[in-house]
């Protein structure tokens, strides 16, 4: 008959389609989050790492180039703190 239309393509496009960008939102978003929290705990053992080495009353050039090092291999940050000895307590 004239002016039927076989719906059948678009119904198997759009349930292929619609599933597919359910995963690739959920997959970004996870992406996204990964991203984000790995970020924020670098910053924070790099506040970590300023905070040691101003409790050692390190000199500010000697700061300035761990953090230099530091950006450049975020993993030397770990060997440092691995080398270095804890810290004394002392009473006054």
């Amino acid at each position: 008959m004239l002016g039927e239309t076989d719906w059948t393509p678009m119904i198997v496009l759009v349930s292929v389609f619609v599933p597919l960008g359910t995963v690739a939102i959920i997959l970004g978003s996870i992406a996204l989050l990964t991203h984000h929290y790995r970020a924020m705990q670098l910053q924070r053992l790099g506040s970590e790492l300023v905070q040691q080495m101003l409790h050692r009353d390190m000199p500010a050039g000697d700061i300035e180039r761990v953090l230099l090092a530091w950006h450049a291999d975020p993993e030397l940050a770990a060997k440092i703190k691995s080398q270095q000895p804890p810290l004394k307590k002392f009473s006054a």
